[in-house]
């Protein structure tokens, strides 16, 4: 019996990560190339007598580094996480502040908080918590006795991740 060659088509993730694979094995080469071409060109020189013609292809490597920490950004994202700008950790998607740092997730620096009511997140509005007319509205589910314990931020009442350090939705400090 003979099966037919089937051949699957690339996901997104695939795409990513053959664009992080292609551009590491860029920047591998382009630092090679810098290496040996500064190598020759300066091995008989003192160190005050570098030659400004290296600096394009630095320019270039810099260029290559930007774009891969792109393409991981763009990798995480499908997988549902994000990178903290500020430490570089991996947390949830969406987050607004690293429960890792408990800085702005977006690199954003944070306001000291003037005291108690600095860390009081924005009132909703009605308006903003109700369904749309005629849609289905959610009743709630029963509280099983076998749940696990849930931990909420005690400032804005969010659910925290295990493991928080800081809130993800208002960033304090987790007590």
């Amino acid at each position: 019996m003979k099966f037919f060659n089937s051949t699957k088509e690339p996901t997104e993730m695939d795409r990513v990560m053959e664009n992080i694979a292609q551009t590491e094995n860029e920047i591998r080469g382009r630092i090679y190339q810098l290496g040996e071409m500064f190598y020759q060109a300066n091995k008989a020189k003192e160190k005050e007598e570098i030659d400004e013609k290296y600096y394009a292809l630095i320019d270039l490597v810099n260029k290559l580094e930007y774009n891969r920490r792109g393409y991981y950004k763009n990798k995480l994202r499908l997988e549902g996480q994000m990178m903290c700008e500020h430490c570089g950790a991996v947390i949830p998607y969406g987050s607004m502040f690293c429960n890792v740092c408990g800085q702005r997730a977006d690199g954003q620096t944070v306001a000291p908080a003037m005291g108690p009511a600095a860390a009081i997140p924005p009132m909703e509005t009605p308006a903003q918590n109700m369904a749309p007319m005629g849609a289905a509205v959610e009743q709630p589910k029963p509280a099983a006795d076998t749940e696990p314990a849930v931990h909420k931020c005690s400032q804005c009442g969010a659910v925290l991740g295990e493991g928080s350090l800081f809130c993800e939705s208002c960033g304090a400090k987790v007590q």
